[in-house]
């Protein structure tokens, strides 16, 4: 899976945090996954994620305008941290003017989806819509600690609908084995690149990689790829909940041959405080 094109984020309006009585259900529900069998469809280094196994993922379409009336989409990935916010990457919120200067995408025009059914854009139903967006301190493609946004929704997702991941806590020891979900294209498709939908991968973490506020993933086989940037990074905790661990960020390509591919993401056992302190999810 290959990421997406890196952008500048800025934060602006206030944000609704949840109550603790919120909170409290929060973790009660969080890190359920509807179903539990296995799938069998595989994808680039995974598998297809299978319809309402993961109900916090999110897909992120943003429509750029074009001269003469024209729209481009731009696909990312984000993950539900309470049934009033979505996390993903700064830069899939962000852009830049003609002269350089960082701004933010329009609100209205990035649509977020939830669900496994949204195989393709142009299929994807009931869209929800950002109020407000907050960010890290990103400044630049390399500041991959600080690639962080959270949207908080105008209106609250159903639990029929999505439920939240767990967060982790701050001294939780990372699995040797992590998964990354998105919906990223699947480069060993012909034709329709996104028909597998939203895919899952198992990711080797590399022990070696130290860089503060990060995590690297190393292997042969898997990857992330356009449109997984801001997907998260997760693991299985000792209660069989999914806890998320990390927000995708950036990687090596998945369209040239490599015998190793790495991918990078921001740390969220590091950002524990801010999420608290802006959404009211807190541990």
């Amino acid at each position: 899976m290959k990421l997406l094109p890196l952008f500048l984020a800025i934060s602006f309006g206030s944000f609704h945090r949840i109550t603790e009585k919120e909170n409290e259900e929060r973790k009660h529900q969080c890190g359920l996954t509807f179903l539990n069998t296995r799938a069998k469809y595989k994808s680039f280094g995974g598998r297809r994620v299978k319809p309402d196994e993961y109900p916090w993922l999110a897909r992120l379409v943003y429509y750029e305008k074009l001269p003469h009336g024209y729209l481009r989409p731009h696909t990312c990935s984000g993950v539900l941290i309470s049934q009033r916010h979505v996390m993903t990457a700064a830069h899939c919120v962000s852009d830049r003017d003609e002269c350089g200067n960082v701004e933010n995408r329009e609100l209205d025009q990035i649509y977020i989806y939830f669900g496994s059914y949204c195989a393709h854009y142009r299929t994807c139903k009931n869209p929800h819509f950002a109020a407000n967006i907050t960010k890290k301190n990103y400044k630049n493609p390399s500041d991959v600690a600080n690639d962080l946004a959270i949207m908080e929704l105008r209106d609250i997702v159903s639990p029929r609908d999505a439920l939240p991941i767990c967060l982790p806590q701050k001294d939780t020891i990372l699995a040797k084995s992590l998964k990354l979900a998105g919906s990223g294209v699947d480069t060993t498709l012909k034709g329709n690149l996104h028909a597998n939908g939203n895919q899952v991968v198992d990711l080797p973490l590399r022990e070696d990689y130290k860089k503060p506020g990060e995590i690297g993933t190393r292997g042969p086989n898997s990857s992330a790829c356009n449109g997984d940037s801001g997907g998260p990074l997760f693991q299985v905790n000792k209660d069989n909940k999914n806890v998320l661990v990390g927000i995708t960020s950036t990687a090596t390509s998945c369209t040239q041959v490599l015998s190793v591919r790495s991918v990078y993401f921001a740390d969220i056992r590091d950002n524990l405080e801010w999420i608290c302190g802006e959404t009211g999810a807190c541990q």
